[in-house]
């Protein structure tokens, strides 16, 4: 399950890059590009450590690994309440939760990555890789993690069924069951710190962000979702289009290297 677990955090990260990509070239509000950018920049580097956490061979290795996504993983509970108030235009009505949050996230964010009290790293011998293991404040990111995300829906849906305008209320309906699908796999990570595994969601789990990227492409092309008028350039074509070739190629180079491995 360990190469698949890889490969299903492969494609996600190439695809988080792949939007942030798009996303930087496009003309939306800049408030909100930046915000959206710094929630995609931490998922991303959140999977991307936690790839490097999956190669790591030595125990102090995966640990380092392991605090670094954790830093990544308690910022991005804020950046996304942060982004469904930018979208909806209410930040200035939400300030103190909003100020909370970031504050929250940060020291919890700091905290995981200085202290031992949070996370360590543990061989699971089925899985075959250091992962990461829940000690006695751990709880403390589920509950803040929960918490925000909790909010946010509750604010995403409320503004989506009091909306009268039919093409924003469409929007907000595709950014809402979007993101949720997204959430429900990201969020199941926390299980494996316990010791939990449940089959799909590992390894598979993660795949569902990548559901979340496409659901909010399709949104993005259909109906313009973040204000974003779709404006492609042909170097912006090619680039897309070499690494979408560079991936597959990798991807196959990987798995032959796992198969001549075995």
């Amino acid at each position: 399950m360990k190469e698949q677990y890889l490969i299903v955090n492969l494609i996600v990260c190439f695809l988080l890059f792949g939007v942030l990509l798009f996303i930087h070239t496009q003309n939306s509000p800049k408030k909100l590009r930046r915000i959206f950018i710094c929630l995609t920049l931490s998922i991303s580097f959140w999977i991307l450590s936690l790839i490097l956490n999956i190669l790591a061979n030595k125990e102090e290795t995966a640990l380092f690994w392991v605090k670094i996504l954790h830093f990544f993983i308690m910022l991005i509970p804020t950046f996304f309440l942060h982004f469904i108030l930018a979208y909806l235009k209410i930040e200035s009505q939400r300030k103190k939760p909003l100020y909370l949050a970031y504050t929250l996230g940060f020291l919890l964010a700091i905290f995981n990555l200085i202290t031992p009290f949070f996370i360590s790293v543990r061989y699971n011998p089925s899985l075959n890789f250091f992962c990461a293991h829940a000690q006695k404040l751990y709880f403390l990111n589920v509950l803040f993690t929960v918490l925000c995300l909790l909010y946010a829906f509750y604010i995403l849906f409320y503004s989506y069924k009091i909306c009268e305008d039919k093409i924003e209320k469409v929007r907000r309906k595709f950014l809402f069951y979007s993101t949720l699908i997204g959430w429900l796999g990201g969020i199941s990570n926390y299980l494996i710190n316990y010791g939990i595994v449940i089959y799909p969601l590992f390894p598979l789990g993660n795949l569902t962000i990548g559901v979340y990227i496409f659901i909010l492409a399709y949104a993005i092309l259909r109906y313009q979702l973040l204000d974003i008028k779709i404006v492609i350039k042909r170097t912006l074509v090619f680039a897309l289009l070499f690494a979408i070739v560079y991936g597959i190629v990798s991807l196959l180079v990987f798995w032959i290297n796992l198969w001549l491995v075995r």
